[in-house]
C-alpha cells in the first residue's frame, strides 16, 4: 500500500501516481504502518455506519443508561430505607419507573424497536420489514433524556423528605415503650419519649399529612392511631376533636378545613 504525501489517499502498490490528485507516489509503507492504516480505516467506517444506525448504543446512550442504573439503585435503596423508617415516598415509584424505562431504552434499543414493530403490525403490512429512520432516532434520544431527567427529579423530591424526621417510626417507638407498657393513658407514653414527641410536633404540617394518610389506611383505632390523633390536635391547635374513632376524627378534621388526605 502506498500513501500519497500530498492528499493522504491510499493507493495500491502497483500505482505510481495518486488516484485522487495524480501526485507521484513514493515507496510502499511497511506492514506495520499498513496494519495501522487499515485499522484506522475500519474504525472510521464503523463510526460512520454507527452514526447512521438509529439503534446503535452511542456514548450518550451509555451515559444516560448508567445514570439510570445508578438512579434505580439509589431509588430502591431509598425505598428500603423508607420501609425501615416508615417513611412514605409518594413520588419514588415514578423515579423507579422512569429510570427503568431509560435504562432499557439506552442499553437494549432493539427491544423497544421490536415492541414498536409489534404496534405497527396492527396498522401496516410487512411490519417485520420496517426499519427505524432518523426521526425515530431523534425521538429515541429525546425520550431517553426525558425519562432520565424525570427519574432524577423524582429521586430528588423523594430524598428531600429526609429533611423531616421519621414521624411514623417515632409514633411506633412511642407506642412500644416498655417502661410504660400496659398503661391506659397515652400521655404516659408521650411523657416517656419527650424528645421524639417534640420532633413530631416540630414537623408540623408534614406530620399532619403523614398521620392523616396512615389513619385512613388503618384497620382499627389502636394506641398508635390515638397518638397520631393527639399529635394532630397539638399541631393544629384544635383540641376539641374526638379521639374515640379515627373515622370520626378524620371527618371532623376535614370539615374544619384541614386536608385529611
Amino acid at each position: 500500500m502506498k500513501v500519497c504525501d500530498k492528499c493522504g489517499a491510499l493507493n495500491s502498490d502497483t500505482r505510481f501516481f495518486c488516484v485522487d490528485c495524480n501526485e507521484k507516489l513514493g515507496d510502499p509503507v511497511s506492514d506495520r504502518e499498513q496494519g495501522a492504516l487499515e485499522q484506522g480505516l475500519d474504525t472510521t467506517l464503523e463510526n460512520l455506519y454507527n452514526q447512521n444506525d438509529p439503534l446503535h448504543v452511542s456514548r450518550f446512550d451509555k451515559v444516560m443508561g448508567w445514570l439510570s442504573v445508578i438512579g434505580t439503585a439509589a431509588s430502591l435503596t431509598l425505598w428500603g430505607i423508607g420501609l425501615f423508617t416508615k417513611r412514605d415516598f409518594d413520588l419514588l415509584w415514578i423515579a423507579v419507573l422512569f429510570f427503568a424505562v431509560s435504562a432499557v431504552e439506552a442499553f437494549v434499543p432493539k427491544l423497544t424497536w421490536g415492541l414498536e414493530k409489534l404496534r405497527l403490525s396492527f396498522y401496516i403490512a410487512n411490519a417485520d420489514d420496517a426499519e427505524p429512520g432518523m426521526f425515530y432516532k431523534v425521538c429515541r434520544k429525546a425520550s431517553l433524556l426525558i425519562c432520565t431527567v424525570v427519574g432524577v427529579v423524582g429521586l430528588i423530591f423523594a430524598a428531600a423528605d429526609f429533611r423531616h424526621p421519621p414521624v411514623a417510626a417515632y409514633i411506633a417507638d412511642i407506642a412500644n415503650t416498655k417502661s410504660v407498657a400496659m398503661s391506659s393513658h397515652s400521655r404516659d407514653y408521650i411523657n416517656a419519649n419527650p424528645e421524639k414527641w417534640d420532633a413530631i410536633l416540630d414537623a408540623g404540617d408534614y406530620a399532619v399529612s403523614v398521620f392523616t394518610e396512615q389513619l385512613q389506611s388503618a384497620d382499627q383505632t389502636g394506641l398508635e392511631e390515638v397518638l397520631m390523633m393527639q399529635a394532630i390536635m397539638e399541631i393544629t391547635g384544635d383540641t376539641t376533636l374526638s379521639c374515640a374513632d379515627k373515622d370520626v376524627f378524620l371527618f371532623d378534621l376535614y370539615t374544619r378545613g384541614w386536608d385529611a388526605k
